[in-house]
């Protein structure tokens, strides 16, 4: 269990830039440092949306990361009762980190939580890191894209897909290269991720098949697979949302 009520700022800096997060007690009478919302790409938007990822800019001044972040567009839309936005600007990841004593330092083992969901929906902010961290590991959770934003493919170069996986690795890269600095341990780390992209790999209907009826339903009929790219890119996401889950 956590209390937030006595919380206190808290910074770190990364290669990136600086950013300050919350500290806040644990029972017993320990603490954990959470980092919310830390951008580990650039937002996949516009242009960029069925692209490859792209490593965050760093930035100048302090980057305040006390609260979850966007999740990705998901269909249905996270119900209102979890108190998250869904946006295309959702590449980020959260970070529990052990509260170290000062004089400490060895480096702690690192778990890296990649939600499930059928690459349809979650997020990282649907697990709270807090209770492995209050035993001394550090956690972090991410989002990347799903379903059409996340796995579309014409499969040839316009859109080969499987850019949440990519998403994916892009987190993995900026947790080696910066999870020192949360005194975790980038050499003795592990994933915990759903194992359903094995059986999407089995999937008899061809992506590239896929990819056209959704072009299809909002009205890209193009033969080309780079038109038919440049034609959804500006569509909005929600132009098939459906209702969110009640509570």
């Amino acid at each position: 269990m956590a209390c937030d009520c006595l919380a206190e700022d808290v910074q770190v800096t990364t290669r990136l830039g600086i950013v300050r997060g919350r500290r806040v007690s644990t029972e017993p009478s320990g603490s954990v440092d959470m980092f919310l919302g830390i951008p580990y790409a650039q937002p996949p938007v516009g242009s960029h949306r069925f692209q490859r990822p792209r490593q965050s800019r760093a930035w100048a001044g302090v980057r305040d990361v006390t609260s979850f972040g966007a999740a990705c567009p998901q269909l249905p839309a996270p119900p209102p009762c979890w108190h998250l936005r869904a946006e295309e600007d959702c590449l980020n990841l959260n970070v529990y980190s052990p509260t170290v004593r000062e004089g400490k330092s060895s480096l702690l083992p690192v778990m890296v939580w990649i939600h499930g969901g059928g690459y349809r929906l979650g997020s990282g902010a649907y697990s709270s890191g807090i209770p492995l961290a209050s035993r001394g590991v550090v956690v972090v959770t991410l989002n990347y894209r799903m379903d059409a934003l996340g796995f579309l493919s014409t499969e040839d170069d316009a859109c080969p897909g499987n850019f949440g996986l990519l998403d994916q690795i892009m987190a993995l890269q900026w947790v080696r290269d910066n999870i020192d600095s949360f005194h975790g341990n980038p050499n003795q780390s592990g994933v915990s991720l759903s194992p359903w992209a094995v059986g999407q790999a089995l999937d008899p209907v061809p992506p590239a098949q896929w990819a056209r009826r959704l072009a299809q339903k909002v009205g890209c009929t193009r033969d080309r697979s780079q038109a038919l790219l440049t034609c959804l890119q500006p569509c909005q996401w929600t132009t098939s949302s459906t209702p969110a889950p009640s509570c």
